[in-house]
């Protein structure tokens, strides 16, 4: 029975290991997938902003609005962020691997969490479902 129970445990202990050199497998490839987007996007800016002053555009205008920058984050983060786990023990390794593209792809503060809600599972969004909208503003 002990024998059993020692090698269940390390039956699932590969397991989990594999899954997290999966993710990191994962994370790696969509870092590179992103990097290529993201430079074809800048390239396109370039294009299209040409002779264009990217400061002297005004809070309002293009380029600084919450749907402008939502958007852009939006495109090349959706392809990258994964659904959440259901499984308990993966959770701190999937909010490790959030913060870590949030880092690479330099998203803004006030935008991490617009973007996270969409992936989060049912039963989570059903507590964000609850939430005011002064609380989801908040920090």
């Amino acid at each position: 029975m002990r024998l059993e129970r020692e090698a269940e445990q390390k039956r699932l202990e590969r397991e989990a290991e594999y899954r997290r050199e999966q993710m990191k497998l994962e994370l790696e490839m969509k870092r590179l997938e992103l990097e290529g987007a993201r430079a074809g996007w800048y390239e396109q800016r370039e294009g299209e902003g040409a002779g264009h002053d990217e400061e002297a555009v005004g809070p309002g205008e293009r380029g600084h609005g919450l749907d402008c920058r939502t958007k852009h984050f939006g495109d090349t983060l959706c392809h990258v962020l994964s659904s959440m786990p259901s499984e308990i023990s993966e959770l701190p390794q999937f909010f490790d691997t959030i913060e870590k593209l949030y880092q690479i792809y330099q998203v803004l503060d006030d935008l991490r969490a617009k973007f996270l809600i969409p992936k989060l599972s049912s039963r989570a969004k059903s507590i964000i479902v609850r939430m005011t909208a002064e609380d989801l503003e908040k920090r």
